[in-house]
């Protein structure tokens, strides 16, 4: 299941009663047409439901429920008095799609999850349309507000993205300060800061590969994955750069490094990737996704750290030896 996701559009009108017009409803009718058939990239909406329904059944049922009569009556009279007939039945169903005095008009759309960028970009053309629409019935000054889920996560959720590229961004440059600060070199940090980038980057890149969008729960990912492989790096360079200095031979500075802390790193790896796995026996694709996501980055965090890193290391410091002749 990919889930729902539900949003309102409020017509407001600068009259009293104006859903009583015949004309009024017809244009409602239209845009109903619109949003059903309004698609940016893979957001689209699968029902739309607004007090057209109230109208038409309404209209059907004091018709014998004949089908043909599923629709909007033609005199102003006729739509008044069957709202009225509807109101004193009891039901508040009408209050669910309008106010009081029937000067607005709510239409609830419902649409399956989508990549949450699309949703500011689907609305903005939404509206667009929804006002060429209103200007063909001749209906001016006419109030147009979207709200719901799909209109808050427009707005918060492409807000919280833009945060996270700039968390990722801090993130990045403190790590690469404290891997400087261990190394003791601006260039073994930096080298030492590698493997933390590593992960991230080929995660997101294999999102775009496939099509898996950046959502609330994937722009998650590189968050918990660069605290682990920061983490694993650290235990890593410690040891190595202690190593090096004792030794200096880095082949035999990466092999014992690897041997005290290798295994320990591989098995929090395999542990990790155990807890967050499960997530894909969810019946969310968002879990899915997310359990998939993490667990491919943790395992591209422990080759980082457990391949990538010493052969950067090997190749520096066997460099820097070379020069000190």
């Amino acid at each position: 299941m990919d889930g729902s996701i539900d949003a309102q559009i409020l017509l407001v009108f600068d009259k009293e009663n104006s859903l009583h017009e015949p004309n009024v409803l017809a244009a409602i009718e239209e845009i109903e047409e619109v949003v059903k058939n309004h698609r940016y990239k893979e957001t689209q909406a699968n029902e739309v439901i607004s007090i057209l329904s109230v109208v038409k059944e309404t209209h059907q049922s004091l018709n014998q429920n004949d089908s043909s009569y599923f629709v909007i009556p033609d005199k102003r009279e006729a739509i008044a008095q069957e709202l009225l007939l509807f109101e004193n039945s009891g039901s508040e169903d009408v209050l669910d799609f309008t106010n009081s005095d029937f000067s607005t008009a709510r239409l609830n759309l419902i649409a399956p999850w989508s990549d949450v960028l699309n949703y500011k970009n689907y609305l903005r053309e939404l509206r667009k349309k929804i006002e060429y629409t209103l200007n063909k019935y001749q209906l001016e000054h006419v109030g147009i507000t979207f709200t719901g889920l799909v209109a808050i996560f427009g707005e918060t959720v492409f807000t919280m993205l833009e945060g996270t590229v700039t968390s990722y961004g801090l993130a990045f440059c403190f790590v690469a300060i404290l891997m400087i600060l261990l190394m003791g070199n601006i260039k073994h940090g930096l080298l030492a800061f590698s493997p933390n980038v590593t992960p991230i980057l080929i995660t997101l890149g294999m999102m775009g590969w496939v099509g898996i969008p950046l959502n609330a729960f994937t722009s998650l990912l590189g968050c918990i994955v660069i605290g682990i492989s920061v983490d694993d790096t650290i235990h890593f360079m410690h040891h190595f750069r202690r190593y090096a200095q004792e030794t200096n031979d880095v082949r035999e500075a990466v092999k014992k490094t690897l041997d005290l802390c290798g295994r320990a790193i591989t098995f929090t790896s395999i542990v990790l990737v155990g807890g967050f796995i499960v997530h894909v026996t969810g019946m969310l694709s968002v879990n899915k996704q997310f359990g998939i996501l993490l667990s491919f980055a943790i395992l591209i965090a422990l080759f980082a750290n457990l391949i990538l890193a010493p052969a950067l290391m090997t190749l520096f410091w066997e460099f820097k030896r070379k020069d000190a002749r």
